[in-house]
């Protein structure tokens, strides 16, 4: 297991560094959440087969993440898209 693993398991929701796009921007805006492009997320963090995701339970949306080698910031958001 490794050290985001143990994360993971430790808690049910994180806050994340995250680095956005101007895709993800628009669309956490149009459910008012108003981000930068590094700027902290809080949700529910868990791996998935092409990555991770993270769930904002207060918007019902799944922000795809994709970690980062070297920067500024954890991880990555690449994408969202409907929680299910």
């Amino acid at each position: 297991m490794n050290t985001l693993e143990r994360i993971m398991y430790a808690t049910a929701e994180q806050t994340l560094k995250v680095r956005t796009n101007k895709r993800v921007r628009q669309a956490l805006a149009r459910r008012d959440i108003f981000v930068d492009e590094f700027d902290f997320l809080t949700g529910e963090l868990r791996a998935t087969d092409k990555g991770y995701a993270l769930y904002l339970p207060n918007c019902g949306l799944n922000v795809f993440l994709r970690k980062a080698a070297t920067g500024r910031c954890s991880f990555y958001a690449i994408g969202t898209g409907k929680a299910y």
